[in-house]
């Protein structure tokens, strides 16, 4: 089940995002992750796990303030629950929020380490733009990835 995030997700969403993203704080997850869910609820969204109450799951995004662009900040499932479906969901909910609010594309930065989820992307529209050397210091690159969606 897919529900909107809440304020009170936020302790287990960021264990989650953490999970994913070992070269950061949990600090640094909560302190960036609360003021996009202040701003941006409408794309944060959560996954629980469908016996019970138990988040497996999250999603983050924001969008220009001219409405043009949105940017998906993170998205990660409970390594237990890989390769369930979660993920699938959480992108096929946020990409239709975007669409909801008419933005014309949607971007997103892989680490170099993680890039085995590529394909995972490809499979939404999005794809290759760039490589960002050294975001995030230490020779650790980023990948860019953007969807356009048709403009009406």
């Amino acid at each position: 089940m897919i529900r909107p995030m809440e304020i009170s997700d936020l302790p287990t969403i960021t264990h989650i995002f953490k999970q994913a993203n070992p070269k950061t704080t949990a600090e640094a997850i909560h302190k960036y992750t609360l003021p996009v869910l202040q701003e941006f609820p409408q794309f944060c969204w959560i996954v629980v796990h469908s016996e019970g109450t138990k988040i497996v799951g999250g999603i983050t995004g924001i969008i220009q303030k001219d409405r043009s662009a949105g940017y998906i900040m993170d998205i990660a499932v409970e390594s237990s629950y890989h390769h369930q479906n979660f993920g699938h969901l959480l992108m096929a909910r946020e990409l239709k929020a975007f669409d909801e609010a008419n933005v014309s594309s949607v971007e997103l930065e892989i680490h170099y380490l993680n890039a085995k989820v590529i394909p995972f992307y490809y499979r939404y529209g999005f794809r290759l733009q760039k490589i960002k050397k050294d975001e995030y210091g230490s020779g650790q690159d980023a990948i860019e990835m953007n969807k356009t969606f048709k403009v009406n």
